[in-house]
């Protein structure tokens, strides 16, 4: 499929590298590179995986480092590329990515940086996969106001659960792959 075009690809950086490298995929074209969980990547061992795809963008296509490249009107008749880099955490390694490759980012932080904020409450429970359910519903029972997101690793499992909780009661919407499912 990849050999053949694809407008949009998702990939993790190792799978992306080994396209790369296979020359199964050019970048030559690309116009908008996103990377989600940048700080998870680098935690996990890929940063230079993400040097390396990052390196393969072609510079003709990168956004001069100018006042006039700000100017709608002198850009008008060129498009360039636009990367965006999400992360929870800005360590070292995050601000090198950022440095080496983002022209003027922009950097949102919410709350304190390296603060939690006061209204959120986070919980660590250590339970069996069995006990799983029967401890989120009583979570949930204890009256949370909505909205409440609860995060699960595979789209079956955001569909089962959903179904689960909606015959509970709750009124549920998963989101995955892009798609939203509201439930009663």
């Amino acid at each position: 499929m990849m050999q053949k075009g694809a407008e949009i690809v998702l990939a993790t950086p190792g799978r992306l590298k080994d396209c790369l490298d296979k020359r199964v995929i050019v970048l030559r074209q690309c116009a908008y590179v996103v990377m989600d969980e940048a700080d998870r990547m680098i935690e996990m061992g890929f940063e230079d995986d993400v040097n390396y795809i990052l390196d393969a963008l072609p510079v003709s296509n990168t956004k001069p480092d100018t006042d006039d490249a700000e100017d709608p009107e002198k850009m008008k008749l060129r498009k360039y590329r636009q990367t965006h880099m999400f992360t929870a955490t800005m360590d070292a390694a995050i601000e090198r990515l950022a440095r080496a490759y983002l022209r003027r980012p922009a950097v949102v932080t919410i709350g304190i940086a390296g603060k939690t904020a006061d209204t959120v409450e986070q919980r660590v429970l250590m339970l069996t996969e069995e006990k799983k359910r029967n401890k989120l519903v009583e979570v949930l029972k204890e009256g949370f106001q909505a909205p409440i997101i609860i995060f699960v690793n595979q789209k079956k499992g955001a569909d089962t659960l959903s179904k689960a909780l909606e015959k509970l009661g709750f009124s549920t919407t998963t989101l995955h792959g892009g798609k939203s499912q509201e439930q009663r």
